[in-house]
């Protein structure tokens, strides 16, 4: 996605939780750019990106994990 522009509404592209972008320095969101040449970002939440750092997965892996979690979840 391209960058947001302030108290838009966005969700994190892991967990897709909506919450309000508050500018550059969210302390909502943490921004991962994507490819140098292009004008796309990656916006996590401050949640996922905790879990990426505690286990040491990629965004696309968490995003993995939480689908199949939900998956197990929606089966018990």
């Amino acid at each position: 996605m391209p960058w947001p522009q302030e108290g838009e509404d966005v969700h994190c592209d892991v967990c897709n939780r909506r919450a309000f972008w508050v500018g550059k320095s969210s302390n909502n969101y943490t921004v991962l750019d994507g490819p140098p040449n292009e004008l796309d970002v990656l916006l996590v939440c401050k949640e996922c990106e905790a879990l990426m750092d505690h286990f040491g997965f990629s965004n696309y892996a968490l995003k993995r994990y939480l689908e199949f979690e939900r998956k197990i979840e929606g089966t018990a």
